[in-house]
């Protein structure tokens, strides 16, 4: 830019007759010297300005691409989470109530009301992007009651402390680490119990699950369920898999701390 800016300012004076100005004439070095270094700095600022300017547009295009992005993943997520309560479940859950209708109808007319409550949520409450903390655990109830109707040795128990009423969070954000426990459960002949405890405060709502199987760290679905977490909350979570509060081979303990930014 220089070479050339130095060329044609010459070459110009050259062509209108013009005496050459001190700087270029090329005898005098220490003039040329000064007036290369300040069109230097000239250009440079120039040179600078039209690249942040380009670069911050870059910036910003890249910005809206990546929250789009993320977006999209996480509306995949939440897809995917909804298929999590899966034709199996259904075609189990829809088997028992039609046997449970021989024996006790109205047992089976509650249990169908609670079905279709859970679908209800999973359909259409879910495209929301926060629910009330009281929703999801409803539908964790609900969840587990139809569960237990094929798992007749299952016993669960969900406590709450602190004021979960007015807490938001992510839909379906707690029942991947119920399916996980569920699959403990299915080649089990003896009974299996396990514990939901929620403990919201200004700071920080703590999920925690104690049971007696065994939750594979390790697996593919618990992989998922770690990525949704880091997409939602980034490093703002804690998720520890603790030893279990009683002697028992296979057991587990987790334990899910998450920011609360969102409260009415």
């Amino acid at each position: 830019m220089l070479l050339a800016q130095f060329v044609l300012e010459y070459y110009a004076y050259q062509a209108m007759e013009i005496f050459p100005e001190p700087t270029y004439d090329l005898d005098d070095k220490l003039i040329l010297v000064f007036d290369f270094l300040g069109n230097y700095f000239l250009n440079l600022i120039a040179f600078i300005g039209c690249s942040v300017t380009l670069l911050f547009r870059y910036w910003i295009s890249d910005s809206q691409r990546a929250g789009q992005l993320a977006s999209e993943q996480l509306k995949t997520e939440v897809e995917y989470l909804k298929e999590q309560v899966d034709p199996n479940f259904l075609f189990n859950t829809l088997n028992r109530i039609g046997r449970l209708g021989e024996i006790d109808p109205s047992q089976a007319s509650a249990m169908l009301l609670i079905f279709s409550k859970l679908l209800r949520y999973q359909l259409y409450d879910c495209r929301r992007q926060e629910v009330f903390l009281t929703s999801e655990i409803k539908f964790l109830h609900d969840y587990l009651c139809l569960e237990q109707l094929y798992y007749e040795k299952m016993e669960f128990t969900i406590t709450l402390e602190g004021d979960v009423a007015s807490v938001l969070v992510p839909p379906l954000l707690f029942i991947p680490f119920v399916r996980e426990q569920i699959k403990g459960i299915e080649k089990r002949d003896t009974y299996a119990t396990f514990l939901l405890h929620f403990n919201a405060n200004d700071q920080t709502l703590q999920f925690t699950t104690t049971g007696d199987t065994q939750i594979k760290s390790f697996s593919p679905d618990f992989r998922f369920i770690t990525k949704r977490l880091a997409l939602l909350f980034g490093n703002n979570y804690n998720l520890q898999y603790l030893s279990p509060p009683f002697i028992i081979p296979e057991g587990h303990c987790l334990r899910l701390s998450l920011p609360q930014t969102d409260q009415l």
